[in-house]
């Protein structure tokens, strides 16, 4: 699976952004990070290992801390 974002606004030099995935309900309350990058536009490339229907994807950016919508 590939997940492409890209974001705008102003983002501090060292900020990251991470791929989100929440537990099997679709809870981001326990999120496992699968991807960090540092560039504004980019994608991540997942090989999802783990079958299931309540699975869910967001990108969140560390400085600031803004997190995407899900994929729900």
């Amino acid at each position: 699976m590939i997940v492409r974002y890209h974001a705008s606004g102003a983002f501090a030099t060292d900020n990251k952004f991470a791929l989100q995935f929440s537990d099997a309900s679709g809870s981001f309350t326990n999120f496992s990070i699968i991807g960090r990058d540092s560039l504004l536009s980019d994608s991540f490339s997942v090989i999802l290992g783990t079958a299931g229907i309540g699975y869910r994807l967001r990108v969140a950016s560390t400085d600031p801390y803004l997190i995407s919508a899900d994929n729900g």
